[in-house]
């Protein structure tokens, strides 16, 4: 599937000036997916899915510095399970926490 495309419409609605996008990185874990996005008009963020994004808009953007403090790890995967992405695979927050708090820094 391109997500591209799909993501670059549910985007426009809150930014129309957006020209394009690049999709980064993408999780997935079941039917959630994580997507983060390049659109060149802000920063980088992470759009979250409970469902197929061809299908589902996007719950919500993360956003924020890279990479995350360490302490900031546990706050990432409690701050998950509330709210619009309540819900989410506990394996699929930890691996964004991780990601978040790890990954970019190596």
């Amino acid at each position: 599937m391109l997500l591209a495309p799909i993501v670059k419409v549910q985007l426009e609605k809150e930014l129309p000036d957006i020209q394009s996008i690049e999709v980064l990185q993408s999780f997935r874990f079941g039917y959630w997916y994580i997507i983060k996005v390049e659109t060149h008009i802000s920063d980088q963020g992470y759009l979250f899915y409970n469902n197929d994004p061809a299908q589902t808009p996007y719950l919500t953007i993360w956003g924020g510095a890279v990479p995350a403090t360490d302490e900031e790890y546990r706050f990432i995967v409690k701050s998950l399970s509330k709210g619009k992405t309540r819900g989410i695979p506990k394996a699929l927050a930890r691996c964004f926490a991780w990601h978040m708090t790890k990954e970019p820094s190596q």
